[in-house]
């Protein structure tokens, strides 16, 4: 890699590190006020104008520099931030595998990357792997920059929100099925309570204290499927066991649809992948949920998973009335829905957006009248280590 002699700031900062964060002298004590950037960079002198230019440009930043992958990962488990500025091509990485180390480490902070004015192809995969932006080298406008930033985090939380808030309307779809289920509960519970104070003999009140334990025991299990389904996204490495997600699925799902929809599992081994557990059953769900509106009369919904090499696929089948061929081609686009009031269309393109970023395919087939599978490609990913107390040195 060819290094650039960078124009220096009219400004002074400590001396450039492994590892070292500059603030502004007027913000010692870090405010939370401040945008809080990781630049991922080892060209020094690159980073030195940079650095300058940026606090030149706004007293309200802090930068932290990394020179390596490792570094930067050690400063994302250790600290926020509210965008990284990555450079793809580090001492210990290079290229996409860069970014999916930055993503699988801290997938909520945006990330802005750094490429060459001919790598512009490389890029635009980086904005399909998570990236919010690209900027080019080996000069860029520092304003541009902080510019890019900003923008890269508004839209990163405005994402999110969305993806949020399609999360929340899933468990709203299954709201009738959880009421009819609480109140058959409810039924079990009080009609048990009143035989259990009139029985003359204890073996009968012994019975119906237990079909009241059970009953409540039931309510408790729903209440945290869908509690633990729609809990905020905690920070942290996106891998999901595969597995996993899909039993959480069917149990959550087996608890509050109606008992013509028959659910079942085909998978026979762990497979772990890229994304958080939390937006994989999100995925699953959607797709269940899909199938189950397809079904009015009933029928039964498959979900498989297999490894074939360095990728996992995922299936989710029906046996339901299929897609119209005239409706097949959209059903990905954002807003498109055929449920009327009843859906907001952003089910599916959410779910392509997950699995892309996360460097995966999905694609539907569909025969009206015959049913639908839904194909789910994603990168087979290693089972994740225990989490530890990391610190920057």
């Amino acid at each position: 890699m060819t290094k650039v002699q960078w124009p220096s700031a009219s400004r002074t900062h400590p001396s450039f590190n492994k590892l070292s964060t500059v603030s502004s002298a007027a913000s010692a004590l870090k405010s939370a006020s401040l945008f809080r950037v990781l630049l991922v960079e080892d060209d020094p002198s690159f980073v030195q104008f940079l650095r300058d230019s940026l606090l030149t440009l706004s007293a309200e930043l802090d930068v932290t520099v990394a020179t390596r992958l490792s570094a930067a990962i050690t400063a994302l488990k250790a600290h926020t931030f509210d965008a990284v500025l990555l450079d793809l091509n580090l001492p210990d990485s290079s290229g996409l595998l860069t970014l999916q180390q930055i993503t699988s480490t801290n997938g909520h902070v945006p990330v802005v990357v750094l490429t060459g004015i001919h790598d512009t192809s490389q890029a635009q995969d980086a904005m399909r792997l998570g990236a919010q932006d690209w900027l080019t080298k080996p000069q860029p406008d520092p304003d541009v920059v902080l510019r890019a930033l900003r923008y890269a985090a508004e839209r990163k939380r405005l994402t999110e929100g969305l993806i949020r808030s399609q999360q929340l309307e899933a468990v709203g779809r299954l709201a009738r099925n959880v009421a009819h289920e609480f109140n058959n509960l409810l039924t079990t519970i009080i009609g048990n309570a009143g035989l259990a104070g009139l029985a003359q003999d204890a073996r009968a009140r012994d019975h119906a204290l237990v079909e009241i334990e059970q009953a409540a025991k039931r309510g408790a299990l729903l209440t945290r499927q869908l509690l633990g389904f729609a809990r905020p996204r905690a920070a942290g490495p996106d891998v999901a066991d595969v597995k996993q997600a899909m039993t959480t699925v069917r149990d959550l799902c087996e608890a509050v649809l109606p008992a013509s929809v028959k659910i079942r599992l085909d998978v026979h081994e762990t497979a772990w992948v890229p994304l958080a557990q939390e937006q994989l059953e999100q995925v699953l769900l959607n797709l269940v949920l899909n199938a189950r509106d397809a079904m009015p009369r009933g029928g039964t919904i498959t979900i498989a998973a297999m490894r074939t090499g360095a990728r996992v696929q995922i299936e989710v089948q029906d046996t339901g009335t299929g897609i119209r061929p005239e409706v097949l081609p959209h059903v990905f686009e954002p807003f498109f829905t055929t449920k009327g009031d009843s859906g907001n269309g952003l089910g599916l393109m959410i779910a392509k957006e997950l699995i892309e970023q996360a460097g995966g395919a999905i694609r539907v087939d569909s025969r009206y009248g015959h049913g639908t599978i839904v194909h789910i490609e994603l990168p087979w990913h290693d089972a994740p280590l225990p989490t530890t107390d990391t610190r920057v040195d």
